[in-house]
């Protein structure tokens, strides 16, 4: 993982809740509160590390694949099921596309991206399989999305079109199946509220078991913020459109030429037809394995997400005119798959990527689109099972390739990292110092604070770096866990008294890209953090400073500053 962003957040607040402290009463949590408390949960049991986390991450990852597995297999078959997963496995799994790496199912920027996507899957499956007739296993339906209202608002949306799937359904049962729906999801959220009411107070607990629901609204200084519309593709909505339908209209237009051109020579008689349309299926293929640049894949996602809507719902009309039943336990698996997909790809709609948020936003879509190529796209192509078998190759051909040309990609940044950082069941893995120097700094600076400085001490780190305080097991003094321009606003109350009222003992100063966030340089301006700076340097003075000034344009080095005597 990264040492630097986002994963420390998720060391740190649990360990943080073992010494009495609480999200949403002392911390400010961008999200709901089960992964927090359950990873405290796992550091309770199993002790306080990141092995610990890592080990719970793989429990869960297996528990997904097991589940996507399922999902896929009733809506489409074995074979489309098993490849399916295996790229999920390869391309979401665990990669690392970029130089920033928070974003696998073993060490993730957020848990509840990871823990929901389990949740997810599990009311995926009981929607599929519960017997419409029977409005009772709304209840269960309902516990499982009060469950997803507990982690990330990608979930609630889904979640809530889970619900509206269900009682569709459901038929002349839908009011009675959603009021039990309303009812699961109802005691999930009573029994949080009743378990943190006494503990954090009522209004605290409230903002928890709420907030994955209202933090677009309640935070909507982080919600408008400009590394947040990068994020959803508004930054450069009409150029990210276009590229959305022209490379995934150009893609369309290949499977449907394919189809068509499928169908004519399965009409035709004689062996040769069809061996020539399967040499040029798999020799397209192999073709366009080395042309595309896979890291980009995703763009298409959208377009053929619809299409394939398109097609399933041409096999309802057609079932309804032959007079034959189109909701099959399978058909009802594509579609529940389907939607989910698409919901979980709205966020990034765009914008879709298979990196950063892509390993679990276009997850669901990645793979389902896979299934359904290998279960349907062949289907369209005649009854010649010579050309069908042509066209599974072609597909099954360009799956294994883009997945080992993002694999190799993933491979080329984690053979970097040579730099240890921290110990024991702590100990992972940065960039090598002639790569990239900082993971050498920021061990240097870890076994500084923790032989330098009480363990009573606090510590804070400028922009962005609490893994640092999780590393030392030094507090952090602040409500917000990082002082980034899009979270300054979030602090309640004036952000430089609170720092004066709990002066850190001990502050580093550390390079950080701020052009993602909309910045040239982090204390540029004051929405940059300005007076966060200015606060530092008046009442703080580096007492080590390897290389240059951490702030300066292109620099990479890490400041360690101490609290001025009185």
């Amino acid at each position: 993982m990264d040492p630097f962003i986002d994963f420390g957040r998720e060391l740190y607040l649990p360990w943080r809740i073992l010494h009495g402290e609480f999200p949403h009463r002392d911390y400010v949590h961008p999200y709901g509160p089960f992964s927090v408390y359950f990873n405290a949960g796992m550091f309770a049991l199993f002790g306080v590390s990141i092995r610990t986390v890592v080990l719970a991450n793989l429990v869960i990852f297996a528990g997904i694949v097991v589940g996507l597995f399922g999902l896929l297999r009733r809506a489409f078959g074995f074979l489309p099921a098993a490849a399916a997963t295996l790229v999920a496995i390869v391309v979401f799994g665990f990669p690392h596309y970029a130089g920033i790496n928070n974003y696998t199912y073993a060490a993730p920027y957020s848990h509840e991206a990871t823990h929901g996507m389990l949740m997810l899957l599990l009311l995926l499956l009981w929607l599929g399989n519960s017997a419409p007739g029977r409005a009772e296993r709304g209840y269960v339906a309902g516990v499982w999305v009060g469950l997803l209202c507990l982690t990330k608002t990608e979930y609630v949306l889904v979640a809530a079109l889970g619900v509206g799937l269900g009682a569709l359904r459901a038929g002349e049962q839908a009011g009675r199946w959603t009021l039990f729906a309303a009812a699961g999801g109802g005691s999930v959220l009573g029994l949080a509220w009743s378990a943190l009411a006494p503990v954090t107070g009522a209004v605290s607990a409230f903002t928890s078991i709420t907030n994955a629901v209202l933090a677009p609204l309640r935070y909507g200084a982080y919600s408008s913020s400009a590394h947040v519309a990068r994020f959803l593709g508004w930054d450069r909505a009409w150029e990210n459109l276009r590229s959305v339908l022209l490379y995934g209209g150009a893609a369309l237009a290949v499977l449907i030429v394919g189809a068509i051109v499928a169908r004519y020579v399965a009409k035709r008689r004689g062996r040769w037809p069809a061996i020539v349309y399967g040499v040029g299926a798999v020799g397209g293929a192999v073709l366009l394995v080395f042309r595309v640049n896979w890291i980009f894949c995703a763009t298409v996602f959208p377009v053929l997400l619809a299409a394939a809507a398109g097609v399933l719902i041409a096999e309802g009309r057609a079932c309804r005119r032959e007079n034959r039943m189109w909701a099959t336990s399978r058909r009802w698996h594509q579609m529940v798959g389907g939607v989910a997909a698409g919901g979980m790809l709205a966020r990034m709609a765009f914008d879709p990527t298979v990196s950063h948020y892509g390993f679990f936003q276009a997850m669901l879509a990645g793979t389902w689109l896979c299934a359904f190529l290998l279960a349907k796209w062949p289907e369209l192509g005649g009854k010649s099972s010579a050309v069908r078998v042509a066209m599974i190759a072609a597909v099954l051909i360009l799956m294994g390739g883009g997945a080992h040309a993002l694999w190799n990609r993933s491979l080329q940044f984690y053979r970097l990292k040579e730099t240890p950082i921290g110990e024991g069941g702590d100990r992972v893995w940065g960039y090598r110092p002639d790569v990239y120097p900082l993971p050498a700094l920021w061990e240097e600076a870890r076994r500084h604070i923790v032989t330098r400085t009480e363990v009573t001490s606090t510590l804070l780190v400028v922009p962005e770096g609490i893994a640092l305080n999780y590393w030392t097991r030094r507090a952090h003094p602040l409500r917000i866990t990082d002082v980034l321009p899009a979270t300054l606003p979030l602090h309640e109350g004036n952000v430089l008294s609170a720092l004066s009222q709990r002066s850190p003992e001990v502050v580093v100063l550390l390079s950080r890209p701020m052009e993602e966030l909309g910045f040239a340089a982090y204390g540029e301006s004051e929405p940059a953090g300005k007076a966060v700076v200015a606060w530092l340097e008046t009442h703080y003075t580096p007492e080590i400073r390897p290389g240059d000034y951490p702030l300066g344009t292109g620099a990479m080095s890490l400041w360690i500053y101490r609290r001025n005597r009185p």
